[in-house]
């Protein structure tokens, strides 16, 4: 599934999940690990190519893969954190 957010002057003016029942390829997936409440925190962006050579991404919430998937995580010395910005409504670094 994708978590879709769209941004108008800083507010969340649609939140919705659009849910991919059939297989897609994956054609990435940037984003960056933090941590929330001392725990990793997976901010993760999906693009997933269809075949009809149409796209569709958005905030990976949750999904699975068949048969494997290969990642490769780069490290930094930063240690980034994030809390949740009640006026936003998000989990904020």
């Amino acid at each position: 599934m994708a978590k879709i957010y769209r941004l108008r002057s800083g507010e969340i003016v649609d939140k919705s999940i659009l849910a991919i029942a059939r297989r897609e390829r994956l054609k990435s997936m940037p984003g960056n690990i933090t941590l929330m409440e001392k725990e990793p925190y997976l901010h993760l962006h999906a693009n997933l190519g269809r075949k009809d050579m149409g796209v569709v991404g958005g905030h990976l919430v949750s999904g699975e893969v068949h048969p494997f998937l290969e990642v490769v995580i780069t490290p930094t010395s930063n240690v980034a954190t994030r809390k949740h910005d009640e006026e936003l409504n998000l989990n904020a670094i």
